[in-house]
């Protein structure tokens, strides 16, 4: 047990992270399919409905398996949030030792309990975990639409300073 963990039993405070089990799987892949369908929404608002169904038709199937696919292969790099009981967002990550980085991956919190400060303490233990394994840096990466916007912030509260941005193009052939 972490002294993360062993400090939030003791405050008996409502959230809870933990590492994911297998029991937690349809969850997560439920939790991330609620929490992205306004980003893929936005993604459809810019795209226009043709390009968007050619390239994420089966999102929900997508983005499931992305979250299946990483806890099957990395379960130890992957963890559950819990308020009052309930899990209510995962996040996973990945450590590169050559590198010194430890990289954020697919989070989320469920649309419902967003704003209580419920991601903030995903990134929060995800940064005390990369510092217990020696990492130097930690990335993450986020879109720059308004759907993107709360992570945006919340990576902000926790210290990530944006570097670069990029963009997408796409043209119909």
């Amino acid at each position: 047990m972490s002294a993360y963990e062993d400090n939030r039993e003791k405050t008996m405070e409502k959230i809870i992270i933990r590492p994911a089990k297998d029991d937690d799987l349809e969850k997560m892949k439920q939790i991330s399919v609620e929490a992205w369908e306004p980003i893929y929404e936005s993604l459809r608002n810019a795209m226009g409905d043709e390009l968007f169904a050619a390239i994420h038709s089966d999102w929900q199937t997508d983005k499931s398996a992305q979250v299946a696919g990483h806890y099957k292969s990395y379960p130890e790099y992957t963890l559950i949030t819990e308020y009052d009981g309930q899990v209510v967002g995962f996040i996973t990550y990945g450590l590169s030792e050559r590198k010194k980085l430890g990289i954020i991956g697919n989070n989320a919190i469920r649309p419902e309990y967003q704003g209580k400060g419920l991601g903030t303490k995903q990134y929060q233990r995800v940064l005390e975990i990369f510092k217990e394994k020696g990492m130097l840096y930690a990335e993450v990466t986020t879109g720059l639409d308004k759907a993107h916007a709360p992570a945006r912030v919340a990576y902000e509260k926790v210290g990530f300073k944006p570097i670069f941005s990029s963009i997408r193009y796409y043209k119909k052939l």
